[in-house]
């Protein structure tokens, strides 16, 4: 899962394929299209509203309208493509009738995934431009990719292959770029790729220890170190986020999962690391990637958050096997609470823009 370490904003190229004149949006009756649910314009869609296919698959995609709906070509009704990624290509849609519409797409059988947003565009029996959300996604058979979604419109940007079995990510910046590398952790590999963000392009694959799990980054801006805790090994890899080198494979408990950093970053930063096996955190000095302490927790500490600003800040861990989320004040590691939960808490996030990281 992503661990947030501090808002930012940019802005993602859209891909925008209008299929024929009938497509383009018309200003025409009915004012400015408006969202409306699957459950109140569509009768049927077929494979699915929202289809998952092979690469080299080839469907019609089918939409067919209830009747208080019509697809009304003076108002620009049909399906419409608004954003297209990778492997996926579409033909021209066809006008059925009034309440059908349909459009070919297809994909190459090269191994690659793609995927693509759709806006079904319909009119209703008032005369109002509405449209309903759709999406066909072409994925790769064992998945291991990272998708980046626009957090704007709801829409895939981009489909980037990375290693097998992938569970943790942080990002870190580079330069002037905000967050221009996504750090992911490929538990299958014993790998973690560093992906590009602005290119989508992986631009290292950094060898770790047997399954790394989770990934927390650490330091200021140009100076920064991602942390990866290896299950398998019982370590944690520090990693330069700027040169992609290993700088320090650090021994802690066993099968560790969770990691999250508190203190103020560049002066007193901690990594705690939730050691599943042995009911300990290990908490690293991130100035000297050392353990500096060890504390006993309950029985099998897994995901990890903390909560407040610097100074008050508390960390928050699930204890798996004793169903309960135990707080710690930061400062002096003393337990604040015990507060039981359901069966089997594996992750905890925290509220609000603060740093968190879980499981």
């Amino acid at each position: 899962m992503l661990n947030r370490r501090r808002a930012f904003a940019w802005k993602a190229l859209v891909l925008v394929l209008v299929l024929g004149s009938s497509l383009v949006p018309a200003s025409g009756q009915g004012g400015v299209r408006k969202e409306t649910t699957a459950k109140q314009a569509i009768r049927d869609a077929d494979p699915s509203l929202f289809p998952i296919v092979a690469p080299g698959a080839s469907i019609t995609y089918k939409i067919a309208l209830k009747k208080a709906f019509t697809f009304d070509a003076s108002n620009g009704d049909g399906i419409v493509v608004t954003n297209s990624v990778g492997n996926i290509v579409f033909g021209e849609g066809r006008l059925v009738n009034s309440r059908n519409f349909e459009i070919d797409v297809s994909s190459a059988n090269s191994g690659v995934a793609g995927s693509a947003t759709l806006q079904i565009n319909v009119t209703n029996g008032s005369g109002r431009k509405k449209f309903v959300r759709s999406a066909v996604t072409v994925a790769l058979a064992n998945g291991n990719e990272l998708v980046t979604v626009s957090g704007v419109d709801r829409t895939i940007t981009a489909r980037v292959p990375v290693g097998a079995r992938p569970t943790g990510i942080d990002t870190a910046g580079s330069g002037s770029d905000n967050f221009k590398t996504a750090f992911i952790c490929n538990a299958g590999g014993g790998t973690v790729s560093a992906v590009d963000i602005p290119t989508n392009t992986v631009v290292a694959t950094i060898p770790v220890g047997a399954l790394p799990t989770q990934v927390a980054v650490a330091g200021v801006l140009g100076a920064e170190t991602a942390y990866v805790t290896n299950a398998g090994s019982g370590t944690v890899t520090a990693i330069d986020a700027q040169s992609f080198a290993v700088i320090a494979t650090i021994p802690v408990g066993a099968s560790p999962q969770g990691i999250v950093l508190v203190g103020q970053p560049a002066f007193d930063e901690m990594a705690y690391v939730a050691n599943s096996a042995d009911d300990t955190l290990s908490i690293i000095d991130v100035l000297t990637n050392t353990v500096v302490d060890t504390i006993d927790v309950g029985d099998g500490p897994t995901g990890l958050a903390v909560i407040g600003r610097v100074g008050l800040q508390i960390v928050a861990v699930t204890e798996a096997n004793a169903n309960d989320v135990r707080l710690l004040d930061a400062n002096t590691n003393a337990v604040i609470a015990t507060v039981k939960v359901g069966t089997r808490p594996v992750a905890v996030v925290a509220g609000g823009a603060r740093r968190t990281s879980s499981t």
